[in-house]
Formats: structure tokens, sequence, C-alpha cells
């Protein structure tokens, strides 16, 4: 079925914007897919143009002749006097498995960049492989054939992630993301918790999340080097206003649940992308039954676990508030949305639940429905209001549970552990709202070399 929207022009766009021509559904991909590979520069070139709208990557047909390898254990950043800091990777938390997709070097010569990295190669996740037991979970292969099983549908959320964000505009925030049947070898030395790797090698043939690379390193890796140099910590306030706002609405609109700084990744020119894209759309804590059906937990945002947890670090040399987004616009905190984005929130709003489905392959209605009220609430309230609204589930666990999240105090007016235990607990993703820290950066940012001032 193809359906048509026709939406306005942002009242905040400039008179020389193009025209915005009625959409069509289905859209164009903005990517096709070789086997397992895509082009992701194109593809990303594509989804920005002003006169194309496009959403997602054209289905992959798998492969079976590329190399799994593992990430490496250490990394560093690429400016020759920065390269001295070899940081160890985090080998993460989850289940999932994720590896590095190699249909570039056939012959098995690796190419290295400076800084010790497989250039060109995009990242492929597995949410679990059978035969290997990281975090001691095993899995059996209906469990990761099953459509409507976890591990099938965190692939496919995604991918309804990847199209939205290219509908809205928003696709260069964060790392692009298609998916792949993958049949190959997992190789022996995967790390299966902190302390131990796993010795053999396993055999793969399943559906795997693929991913752009991401330049530079994780924000927490940059903290390490940040509070012995100054060069390096200067690299955090740096980030672009621009680029941290729009970062803001992305976290705001596709619900993101687990931003913390693992998931950031930030070069030597300051330039930010956004990976592990997976606990988006409410993903991370749905769960109908408690009405718990978006919870944001982002450091671009004020207000939730992970802005509550870096406000006031001591890591980063104290850098981390500076990612605020509160600090790169005017005192009232609002943003001028962005034309495209505007655009993507009107529809959002006007189309029903059963049609944004199947638009963007969204795997779960509610995850439609609260996505229409975060686009309603932010084109009618701005984002401050509209984040409060999205957090109000939330804020009631917190009132429920007030002898861990004290909801009536300041961070100034709790003790050393009851910041510790409030830190640590994750029932609920609310916490109160205080005013930024903005760590160097000067109110309101810097917009100089922005393509869009987004300020009010």
């Amino acid at each position: 079925t193809t359906t048509t929207t026709s939406t306005s022009t942002s009242s905040s766009s400039s008179s020389s914007s193009p025209k915005i021509s009625p959409t069509k559904f289905p859209l164009p991909f903005c990517a096709e897919c070789d086997g397992c590979a895509v082009d992701w520069t194109k593809a990303s070139i594509t989804a920005n143009s002003v006169d194309h709208m496009c959403a997602g990557t054209a289905p992959c047909s798998g492969c079976d002749d590329v190399i799994l390898r593992r990430i490496n254990g250490t990394y560093a950043l690429k400016n020759e006097k920065r390269q001295k800091y070899k940081v160890k990777r985090e080998v993460g938390a989850s289940a999932a498995t994720v590896l590095r997709a190699d249909y570039v070097n056939k012959d098995m010569k690796e190419s290295f960049d400076a800084s010790g990295e497989l250039l060109s190669l995009p990242f492929v996740k597995f949410p679990c492989i059978p035969g290997l037991p990281r975090h001691n979970r095993k899995c059996a292969r209906q469990h990761i054939e099953d459509e409507k099983g976890k591990d099938l549908l965190s692939i496919r959320n995604v991918e309804s992630v990847q199209k939205l964000s290219d509908f809205c505009g928003l696709e260069n925030v964060a790392s692009r993301a298609w998916s792949a049947n993958v049949k190959s070898t997992a190789p022996a030395g995967i790390p299966i918790d902190p302390w131990s790797v796993y010795p053999e090698s396993v055999a793969v043939d399943q559906l795997g999340a693929f991913t752009s690379p991401a330049a530079g390193i994780g924000l927490n890796s940059i903290c390490q080097i940040a509070n012995s140099d100054s060069d390096v910590a200067h690299i955090i306030e740096s980030v672009p206003s621009e680029q941290i706002v729009r970062a803001a609405l992305y976290e705001f609109i596709f619900c993101s649940g687990d931003r913390h700084t693992q998931n950031v990744f930030i070069d030597d020119d300051a330039r930010m992308k956004l990976i592990d894209n997976d606990n988006l759309l409410g993903w991370q804590v749905y769960d109908e039954n408690r009405n718990r059906l978006c919870a944001i937990s982002s450091l671009f945002l004020p207000g939730n676990l992970e802005s509550w947890r870096v406000r006031e670090s001591a890591e980063c040399a104290g850098k981390l508030g500076s990612l605020d987004y509160r600090c790169h616009v005017n005192a009232n905190a609002q943003i001028k949305l962005p034309r495209r984005t505007k655009q993507c929130l009107e529809h959002f709003r006007t189309t029903s639940v059963d049609d944004l489905v199947v638009q963007f392959g969204i795997v779960e209605s509610i995850f439609a429905k609260t996505l229409k009220k975060r686009s309603a609430d932010l084109l009618d309230l701005g984002l401050p209001k509209a984040l409060e609204n999205a957090m109000k589930t939330e804020h009631e666990i917190a009132k429920e549970k007030s002898h861990i999240f004290h909801p009536d105090k300041n961070w100034d007016e709790m003790t050393p552990e009851q910041r510790q235990r409030m830190a640590a607990v994750r029932d609920s993703f609310w916490r109160r709202i205080e005013p930024p820290n903005c760590a160097g950066v000067p109110m309101g940012g810097r917009w100089e070399n922005a393509i869009e001032d987004l300020r009010v």
C-alpha cells in the first residue's frame, strides 16, 4: 500500500529552504546491500540529501565468505601525540557478542591504520551465539530463529531506528545499521566475561546486526586519559554544540534508554557518533504490566540515570557536564527543530499506529504509540516539558521508593552514601532535574561553524 503525507515547512526555516514535497510510502532505501556489505558513506550522503527521502537498507542476501575477527583488545586516538595512550576496550556486560566483519581482506592479510585498528570494517553484533556462553547465557538455535523472540526482535528494532532516523534527518548522529545472515566461524579467544575467554572457535549461521565503524574512541576511554592530559580533556568540551543538540533530539525522539559513556565515540577533531543503538524506542525497559513503555536515560538530557551519574563526576577532568544539551542552547532550554526533524514529527503525530508500524518496521505497536506522544509533545510543548511528560511513569516509581531516590532532595543535600546508592539502582531512570553544570562551555554553546543554529 502506498500512502502519501503532505507536511508544511517549519516556520523557523528560512525562505530559501527547499520546499518539502509530499512523502510517499513505502520510502526508497538509502542503501543497497551486496551479501552483507553496505556502502555506509554513500548511504549517509543519500539519507542527508535535501531533495530525497529514503529509509533504511535494502534486504541483504547474506554472506558465507566473511571473516569474523575479534575486536582489538586496546585502541587509541589517531593523533600522533595521543597514540601513546592505548586504552583497553570494555568487553560488555550482556550476552551479545560483537566482532569485526571482514569481507575486504579475503587473503587474511589485515590492514591496520596508525592506531592499530582494522580499516573500513563494520562491526556485527549477535545477541547470542549457540555454543558461546557469554556471561553464562546459553542459547539454542530455536531461540535465535524465533521471529517473536527477543534475539531477532532486538535486531529488527535496530533496523527500525535506522529507518526512523533517516526519515527525521538525524542519520549522522549515530553509526549506520543494517542486518544480514552470516555463515562463518567466530574465532577462539572471545571474552565471555571480564576474566576469561572461550578457548575454541564456534560455528555461526544466523542473523547479525551490522553497524558502520565510528571514528575515535569511547568517551569512557577518553575519560581514562583526560584526568592526566589536558589536551585530551579539551576534546570533550570542544564537541560542536550542533552535534550535542542533535544528539539530544535523537535520544528523546527515539527514547534512548542506555546512553552511557561507553556508547559515545569521539575522535581527535571532537566529532561525535553514538553507537550500540539497540536499546531505543522503549526496548530497554518495556514492561506493559508496569506501564514502563519508555524510560529515557541519556547523558545528553537532564533528569535521568545516566546524566545524573556524570553531572558531578570528577572523571574526564570534570568535563562531562558539558555534554548536557542545555549548555548549548539559551536559558529557556528550548530547541529550534531542524526542518526535516519537524516534518517527521508532524508525520508521526498524524499517522496511525498501524501505519507507522508498517512504514518503519516498528517491532511493538506500543513503541509507535509512545513515539506519537513524544512527537506531539515536542511539537506543542518544547523539549523540557515533553521530557518531563515522557518520564512520568519513572517519576511515579521513584516516589514509591523515596527511601532510595529522594525526590525531594538536591544533589548537595544528599550524603555520599545516598548518592552512591542512587547511582547504582535501575528500578527507575528518573532523577531530579538540576541546573546544568557546563564545565567551561559558555552558556549558549558555540555555533560559529554550525550548519544550522538550533537555539531559540
